[in-house]
């Protein structure tokens, strides 16, 4: 089964996934088939959304996108309510 992934605001970043692509994992549409995680490590390893985004033939402000929602996802939830003290 395929799947797509929408984010939209200002930009439109699509990310598929889909068994046959990739082995399932999730890639940016427009890549080849680059894998998410493939993008990512190359911006946590040092490389600039620059350079990362001239190798894999993206829009920076895609690449950047893609971080801020990996971040926010990843980031510490805060309790919704704090126990009184």
């Amino acid at each position: 089964m395929s799947r797509y992934i929408w984010i939209t605001g200002l930009q439109l970043l699509t990310v598929y996934s889909d068994p046959q692509v990739a082995g399932g994992e999730p890639v940016l549409i427009g890549t080849l088939g680059t894998r998410v995680t493939d993008l990512l490590d190359r911006i946590d390893a040092g490389d600039s959304i620059e350079d990362v985004a001239k190798d894999f033939s993206v829009e920076p402000s895609s690449l950047e996108l893609l971080v801020e929602l990996r971040d926010a996802l990843t980031a510490p939830t805060q309790p919704a309510v704090q126990e009184a003290s």
